[in-house]
């Protein structure tokens, strides 16, 4: 008897989370399809890309799989007005970066009443000064290791869970 359940076997219950991914300038379309399977695992309302993004990228679909038509999505040119209008609709903006003002992950205490917006930032640069100057929530993963970084889809993987966890 097999153990591995397959696709259509699966008792997992569906439901959205009050969760919106922003992705400022993640430009890998390894990544982006990533994030478009994390945001459908995760059952997140929204992911919000760089209008650069090149949704008919064969290596984006590749990693994305069916995942782009479940996952809600819209590309913006202006991050910073974008954030500013959901904070304004109640949204907690949460930044996912190491800075001098971040806390651990699990450290982060939330309710299940406001939405939130996790902003992730690019892959070499991390989120912009513009950004965490304006949106004081920052978060950061601890990590044991000599590097100071991981890649962006799995830190937001590791995020979510403990997001999805409190709420």
């Amino acid at each position: 008897m097999e153990q591995q359940l397959k696709h259509h076997e699966n008792k997992f219950e569906q439901q959205k989370k009050p969760i919106i991914i922003l992705a400022h300038h993640v430009q890998s379309p390894a990544n982006i399809g990533g994030l478009f399977r994390l945001a459908d695992a995760f059952a997140v309302k929204e992911l919000i890309l760089p209008e650069s993004i090149n949704l008919n990228s064969t290596r984006l679909k590749r990693n994305a799989r069916a995942t782009i038509a479940n996952v809600k999505h819209h590309c913006i040119k202006d991050s910073i007005a974008y954030l500013e209008n959901l904070q304004q609709n109640n949204y907690q903006i949460i930044c996912l970066e190491i800075t001098k003002n971040s806390i651990p992950l699990e450290a982060l205490k939330l309710t299940s009443t406001q939405p939130i917006v996790l902003v992730i930032g690019d892959e070499r640069l991390g989120i912009p000064e513009n950004i965490l100057n304006r949106f004081c929530t920052h978060i950061h993963i601890p990590m044991y290791g000599k590097n100071s970084s991981m890649n962006v889809t799995q830190a937001t993987a590791i995020s979510l869970y403990e997001i999805c966890k409190q709420i």
